[in-house]
């Protein structure tokens, strides 16, 4: 029977060991949710940045079809801005808004192209 000192360490080391595992070079996380990035680079069609701007992009596509206006997603604030819904610990605010600007064009292609016949 090993002693509680001894599993705590293999925990702890455990524990450390998947933590090193989880970061890039650049130290980012590579979960989503904390606005890191997929090995390959590409934006990740998940987590709470890439959801904002699907939102917003969406109903902002949305509103300049039924306005008549052509299609201009890098005119709105939102697409400009880029930082709804944005805390700290999602890691690095750059990595947040690629994110978010990914899932906003989505969006927007959605909501603008959703009328056409």
């Amino acid at each position: 029977m090993k002693t509680p000192r001894v599993l705590l360490t293999m925990a702890l080391t455990l524990g450390g060991a998947a933590l090193a595992g989880a970061q890039t070079r650049g130290g980012y996380v590579q979960d989503p949710y904390y606005g890191g990035r997929p090995y390959d680079g590409r934006p990740v069609a998940s987590g709470p940045a890439y959801q904002f701007g699907l939102e917003d992009g969406r109903r902002e596509g949305d509103r300049d079809w039924f306005t008549g206006h052509s299609f201009r997603p890098g005119e709105h604030g939102s697409f400009r801005h880029a930082d709804r819904g944005y805390r700290g610990y999602f890691g690095d605010k750059r990595l947040y808004k690629e994110q978010y600007r990914a899932g906003y064009l989505e969006g927007y292609r959605m909501g603008f192209r959703s009328y056409r016949r």
